[in-house]
């Protein structure tokens, strides 16, 4: 669930970044001793889920609804946010903004869509469609590898404060490290390029507020940088009852966008000049 939090929300803040970008990089910790044998990138991740609470609970699990709190404190802005995410991979981010409105994200299994009052409805195409439908999936908790390639333990660097394992991998948008405490084995944060309305952009995101609900456990307190623009996230309810699929249905803007869009196509196909017919001699 923390990496799944952190690129659905990766996905969905970028449209509040207002400056350059100057988030510092994890920093490296003096070498390690010749005598510190790394973990494996699967050691790192089976140990984050037996934090989180184990395997068996989380295969339980079919349906998230969070509540919280999103802010924006150098902008002022803020106000509650609502994610909602069904198996195998719908999902849906609310956030309402005061003075702004509302903004939704979310992907139906298929389609990847903002809705926003500052640049309207869109629809993700790309890399950006790409990264919304792994963020969506509710597998990705058990296998945060998942649709990565190439992972691998790069060393020790200091995270939010911490010394930390640091997993790299490859993405459609490019690498992704994530950041293991070496204390008890938690995810601590992780760091992307994400696609957004402006171009390819750096997502640095702490982690922290561990809290257990039900039968597992997730951060409760996340801080996501980016542009040089700091976001706060923080996660006060979490239940797990069934939500209904209509909720992921699409809103009727972004479903005309993809009707034009399929329809666009369809005579695109049909325009297409035939093939000549060869026949033997």
């Amino acid at each position: 669930m923390r990496r799944t939090i952190a690129t659905l929300l990766a996905a969905s803040l970028t449209s509040f970044t207002l400056a350059q970008d100057t988030a510092a990089p994890a920093s490296k910790t003096p070498a390690q001793k010749a005598t510190e044998k790394a973990p494996t990138p699967q050691d790192l991740i089976d140990r984050n889920i037996r934090v989180m609470g184990g395997k068996d609970a989380w295969m339980n699990i079919k349906d998230i609804t969070m509540k919280g709190e999103f802010a924006v404190p150098g902008a002022g802005m803020g106000g509650p946010i609502l994610l909602r995410q069904k198996a195998p991979n719908l999902q849906l981010t609310t956030i309402m903004i005061n003075g702004i409105g509302e903004i939704k994200e979310g992907f139906d299994g298929t389609n990847g869509w903002d809705l926003n009052p500052m640049t309207g409805p869109t629809l993700k195409k790309g890399v950006a469609l790409e990264q919304a439908a792994r963020s969506a999936k509710l597998s990705s908790v058990l296998n945060p590898l998942e649709d990565l390639t190439d992972p691998r333990t790069t060393g020790t660097v200091e995270f939010g404060g911490q010394s930390c394992w640091e997993l790299v991998a490859n993405g459609p948008g490019g690498e992704v490290k994530m950041y293991f405490a070496k204390s008890d084995g938690s995810m601590s944060g992780m760091t992307m390029t994400a696609d957004s309305p402006m171009g390819k952009i750096n997502v640095i995101t702490e982690m922290k507020d561990l809290k257990k609900f039900g039968d597992v456990s997730m951060s409760t307190e996340m801080t996501i940088s980016m542009m040089g623009q700091a976001q706060t996230i923080k996660i006060s309810d979490v239940n797990f009852e069934p939500i209904d699929e209509s909720v992921f249905a699409l809103p009727p803007q972004i479903a005309a966008m993809v009707k034009a869009r399929d329809e666009a196509k369809k005579k695109a196909e049909s325009e297409k000049p035939a093939l000549p017919t060869v026949t033997a001699e």
